[in-house]
């Protein structure tokens, strides 16, 4: 597979139309007992660790370090470690991977998978909101490419900024609020925390697209009666 790697520069949050997504996303089904696939613990191969599932599926580590955690089906959080894991991302079939890290990196692990960065710091008044339109349809896009298409989305730690863009794939794609979005990411991934300025922006995306979808759907005014 070729690899893209798209920088996506800071997009002003202000302004008409800034946050307006493609009419094409699709309701996804949040599974109820999703997998995580982990390193803890797992037997090593030749001197290495190998992927294992993890047990309690549902659920992840308080530490982050090592998991792969499904939120929906075929999109995945984690933190660099995992996105830095050749065996690990063969053995889940991660076919793309969206880097929200202040630098862009391309280590040897992503080099057979489309890659997206998002050059962003986990702080709360880094601009995150501005990004959401460009990650929310890279993810849609990918699920559309392939029955067998898999995503994963990674920051350092799998806490903050990936589980925020994540959150802002079902704000858009299920019609969630930004609380039950992050909630929902939350159940699958243990440690999730976005930072309180991100999730701020969320709260912003949310408003924003609901007040486009009022927008776009048809008012259905009074007929004005015909002249006799």
């Amino acid at each position: 597979m070729a690899v893209v790697t798209l920088n996506m520069p800071t997009v002003p949050h202000s302004g008409p139309g800034s946050y307006r997504l493609a009419p094409t996303l699709t309701a996804l089904r949040i599974p109820h007992r999703p997998a995580a696939l982990s390193l803890a613990g797992c037997p090593t191969r030749g001197g290495s660790r190998a992927p294992c599932v993890n047990g309690n599926a549902g659920t992840t580590p308080m530490s982050p370090t090592g998991t792969l955690s499904e939120i929906v089906p075929r999109v995945y959080v984690s933190d660099l470690s995992v996105a830095e894991d050749t065996a690990l991302l063969n053995a889940a079939g991660i076919t793309h991977v969206l880097s929200v890290l202040p630098l862009a990196r391309s280590p040897p692990s992503l080099r057979t998978r489309t890659h997206m960065v998002v050059p962003l710091q986990d702080t709360p008044f880094a601009e995150l909101v501005g990004h959401l339109p460009s990650t929310t349809s890279f993810i849609d896009k990918a699920l559309r490419s392939s029955p067998h298409a898999r995503v994963l989305v990674h920051c350092a730690m799998g806490a903050s900024r990936s589980v925020s863009v994540v959150a802002a794939y079902l704000i858009a794609s299920r019609g969630m609020s930004s609380a039950e979005a992050v909630a929902a990411v939350k159940a699958r991934r243990a440690v999730a925390a976005p930072n309180w300025g991100f999730v701020m922006q969320l709260e912003e995306y949310a408003r924003k697209l609901e007040a486009d979808a009022e927008a776009d759907s048809p008012i259905d005014r009074p007929r004005t009666p015909a002249s006799a």
